[in-house]
This record gives C-alpha cells, sequence and structure tokens, in this order.
C-alpha cells in the first residue's frame, strides 16, 4: 500500500463523519474527496504554518467541506463555511459547531457584513465566469485589513501545463484529456456550476490580487497526484508515451515546486487599502 492509499485509508472515518445526512450525490461527494485527499492535506500543512488556530477562518467554496474537516482536527475552532451548497452538509457542521451560509460568489446577491482573519479560495478562481475581478473583490471584501488571503488554483506555467499545450492542444493544464465544451456544460449536470474555465499563471494570480490591495507573501506549489491510466485515456488522445511524459512532468514537479500543477499562495491585504 502507498503512502496515497494510506492517507485515504486513515481519513475513511472522517469522509464518512462529513457525508452523514447528506443525501444529495454522496457518493460524487465520496469520490472527490477521495482522489484530493493529497491537495487538501497539502492545502492545509501549507496554511497552518502561517496562521494560529486562534484565527477566525472562512472557506469559501469550501463543498465538500474535508479542507474545515482537517483544519479542525488540527485545532482551529473558529471555522466558517460559504458555499452554494453549503446547506448539503448542515448535520455536520451543526455537529462540529462551524458557521456557514449558502453563498453563490457569482450571483447578485447581498454578502454578509463580516471580515475574518484568514480567508480560503482554493481551486475555486479557474471556475469562475464573468467579471472574475468583480468576484474576487467580494473575496477581498471579507477579509480584515491586515488579513490573510490563501489562493490555490491550477498553474499553466508548470511542467504539466507545458506538456497539455503541446501534446494535447489544452490550455487547461488540470484537465488536458477534457474538451472545453465539456467544462461549459457541467452546470447542466449535477455539479451545478462551470468546470475549468481559465487556468492562470502565477504572475496573472498576483496582478489580480495587486489591483485588490494585496501583497503576496508565500507561495508554493504541488505535483500533480492526477492518474489517467492509458487505456482509459486513449480515446481522449493519451497514448502510452504521453502518459509517460506526463508522469515525468509530475516527477520534476516534486523538484521545481514554482513551476507545479497545483499553485498555492498566500496574500496579505493592505491595513489602508487604495
Amino acid at each position: 500500500m502507498n503512502a496515497t492509499s494510506d492517507s485515504n485509508s486513515s481519513l475513511s472515518p472522517v469522509l464518512e463523519e462529513i457525508l452523514q445526512g447528506c443525501t444529495i450525490n454522496p457518493d460524487n461527494f465520496r469520490t472527490y474527496m477521495s482522489v484530493n485527499i493529497p491537495r487538501i492535506q497539502a492545502d492545509v500543512d501549507f496554511l497552518t504554518q502561517h496562521v494560529k488556530p486562534s484565527d477566525h477562518v472562512l472557506d469559501m467554496g469550501a463543498v465538500p467541506p474535508l479542507m474545515v474537516a482537517l483544519l479542525k482536527q488540527k485545532g482551529y475552532d473558529n471555522l466558517c463555511v460559504a458555499d452554494p451548497n453549503a446547506s448539503l452538509f448542515e448535520p455536520y457542521f451543526a455537529k462540529k459547531n462551524i458557521t456557514w451560509w449558502d453563498q453563490d460568489l457569482t450571483a447578485n446577491e447581498a454578502t454578509p457584513d463580516q471580515q475574518f482573519d484568514v480567508v480560503c479560495m482554493n481551486e475555486v478562481l479557474e471556475h469562475l465566469p464573468g467579471n472574475v475581478l468583480a468576484t474576487l473583490g467580494k473575496v477581498a471584501s471579507y477579509v480584515k485589513p491586515g488579513g490573510i488571503l490563501m489562493l490555490t488554483t491550477p498553474n499553466i506555467n508548470s511542467f504539466t501545463g507545458w506538456l497539455s499545450l503541446t501534446l494535447f492542444d489544452s490550455g487547461l493544464a488540470s484537465k488536458p484529456y477534457d474538451p472545453v465544451v465539456a467544462q461549459y456544460k457541467r452546470p447542466e449536470k449535477e455539479a451545478g456550476y462551470f468546470g475549468h474555465l481559465r487556468e492562470y499563471t502565477a504572475r496573472e494570480v498576483k496582478n489580480l490580487m495587486l489591483e485588490l490591495g494585496f501583497e503576496r507573501v508565500g507561495r508554493t506549489g504541488q505535483a500533480s497526484y492526477l492518474r489517467v491510466a492509458p487505456g482509459k485515456g486513449r480515446g481522449k488522445g493519451l497514448t502510452r508515451w504521453k502518459y509517460r511524459a506526463m508522469r515525468w512532468a509530475a516527477k520534476l514537479e516534486r523538484h521545481f515546486p514554482k513551476r507545479a500543477l497545483f499553485a498555492k499562495y498566500l496574500f496579505r491585504k493592505s491595513d489602508s487599502p487604495a
């Protein structure tokens, strides 16, 4: 059994606890959490190096809420979740005393008059349609002056991204096998939101946040942990040699974090934003 399998096994009770009382798509949520355990654990490890357990933390786009579950395990008790489908996990939030509300960042709806020491927006940016700067402005409004925003998003300027462009003619580093039409059609299915519409470079993410009064204070990266077997991917152009090339890209990313697929950033909000 490898390290990833060990991690999945040890977290299985946590996944089942999260899903208790969830009656809509529990199997899909279980699969998502199981596949993404390596990334979410790395997100938590990165965040907890820089913020205190006493900080008031808001996780936006947090469904399914594995990240707050792991933060809870580490002694972070002042937690809040905002997501269009947060109510699906109300039994878990009530049990763990986690504040929550349903919110769609892309909708024209009022935002709660509240600010937090730390706001997390992990693997959300790449899904956003429309005026991304306006949406990020809503997120920024939740961060206290001097507070921290954690943002993670796939890095198109990664080794995996380079191969996605050259081998698959795709601008989606994390989804090179999927047609872009499928990403736009995703709201028609059970997900209720768009797939990956745009993936960003580190410079682009930094420029977006500078415009909103933030400075970057931390950055790291995580190698691709995603696996598509050659047999299953042949219909999508994944021949054996392309599969091996993508595996080598992931190996390189472990040695060069700034060129890794999953980019993780910390931004600090100015005490007196312009």
